[in-house]
């Protein structure tokens, strides 16, 4: 069986089943996220496209590529000629080819060939981030924003005043007084003496409460309940301890990190003790979130992500020479 047709193009069918075998977990155990599973079926894809442009064995009327895949000196061959052009032509780090190569490894033990590289990391297995930098902070916010109004708020709110999780999941609405429109507000918190201790937040920060007291009343319906932060699949129930670990997990999941609300007091604790940290452009990072003194209900006032891949500043530019095109945006299924 061919898996690269006439003139390069990669069998669609094929690529379909590995990635359902990667989905599944029958190609590696644990099962890869979503958005891995994407990434290293982007890398197998443009392993067979340059295997079509590059052919290892030739014939005028039908190009075949079987000599990759008939045995381990094929392999060898194959995957030894692809490295070597992606780290020389194309000039990519070391660690972004080892990336691929993973992902092409999982595609021949799929095809039923040994492993040759290690087991591939997965989020259970990285390690967590001590606190975020202001790049990390501002891609943190933005995941937070994408996903819900209640979302951004927990996450504005621990890293504007550093509350614990049990203070966050704690916090009624009666503990949460807002200004929008002169922004300004506060919120309280019970001490061990049960005395209130009142703390100031910022302007972003009030803008998403605010935003997301809307939302809050146009959950709960009828509904009654006390609880400043609802868990939105069963709105009338507060948000817990462990929903709200859950949460953060996820914000940080988005954008490829592994955070807790310990990383995000963490990053509150840095801010407050570092006043190198209130430049202009970090105090301003929440302010997109924000659409003014009044909000409209019904529409949100939270713009949508736009995540793009960091590359590194140093590394030299790809030699002019390089035909083959890299594309690491994602693909619609």
């Amino acid at each position: 069986m061919d898996l690269i047709g006439r003139g390069g193009d990669v069998d669609d069918a094929v690529l379909r089943l590995f990635s359902q075998g990667l989905a599944d977990g029958a190609v590696v155990d644990p099962v890869l996220s979503a958005g891995t599973c994407d990434t290293y079926l982007r890398h197998v894809r443009l392993f067979l496209q340059w295997l079509g442009d590059n052919s290892l064995v030739t014939d005028v009327q039908h190009p075949t590529h079987r000599v990759a895949f008939a045995d381990e000196a094929g392999r060898a061959r194959a995957v030894g000629g692809y490295r070597a052009v992606m780290m020389i032509e194309h000039n990519l780090a070391d660690a972004t080819v080892r990336g691929m190569l993973r992902a092409v490894d999982l595609f021949y033990y799929w095809l039923g060939f040994q492993r040759r590289l290690r087991v591939p990391r997965t989020a259970s297995t990285r390690t967590e981030l001590e606190a975020l930098d202001r790049r990390q902070h501002s891609m943190v916010t933005r995941s937070a924003a994408a996903r819900s109004e209640r979302d951004i708020a927990v996450a504005a709110l621990i890293l504007d005043i550093e509350p614990t999780t049990s203070d966050v999941v704690g916090y009624r609405c009666s503990d949460l007084r807002l200004d929008p429109k002169n922004h300004a507000g506060v919120i309280g918190s019970r001490g061990a003496d049960d005395e209130t201790c009142w703390k100031t937040l910022r302007p972003g920060t009030i803008a998403v409460l605010d935003r997301w007291l809307v939302k809050r009343r146009e959950l709960l319906g009828d509904q009654q309940t006390e609880a400043l932060f609802l868990n939105l699949k069963q709105v009338s129930g507060p948000l817990t301890e462990r929903g709200l670990n859950y949460v953060i997990y996820r914000i940080g999941m988005q954008v490829d990190m592994v955070i807790s609300p310990r990383t995000l007091r963490n990053t509150a604790k840095l801010r407050m003790l570092n006043t190198e940290l209130e430049s202009p452009d970090l105090a301003d990072l929440l302010s997109p979130l924000a659409a003014g003194p009044e909000f409209v209900e019904g529409e949100s006032s939270v713009a949508e992500p736009v995540l793009r891949r960091q590359w590194r500043r140093t590394r030299p530019p790809r030699s002019p020479g390089a035909q083959l095109r890299l594309d690491f945006r994602s693909e619609s299924s």
